[in-house]
């Protein structure tokens, strides 16, 4: 419960909670949280190099998981 940080390397990669997962297990991770604690946040960080459009994309599912 609480926050879950999503970081973005600059090679596009995600790492929640020191672990790398591509975007469709993101989107498993998010839909699990947002199922069993509602209001949780999540805190989006990205490395100086990281692409735009994979913030867009990690954006994308939480939107879909009505996670903030």
């Amino acid at each position: 419960q609480g926050e879950i940080f999503i970081n973005l390397k600059a090679d596009g990669s995600i790492v929640v909670n020191d672990r790398q997962m591509g975007i469709h297990e993101l989107q498993q991770v998010l839909d699990r949280v947002a199922t069993y604690f509602p209001n949780g946040a999540v805190v989006i960080r990205g490395d100086n190099e990281a692409a735009l459009g994979r913030a867009i994309s990690v954006l994308d599912c939480c939107r879909k998981a009505d996670i903030q």
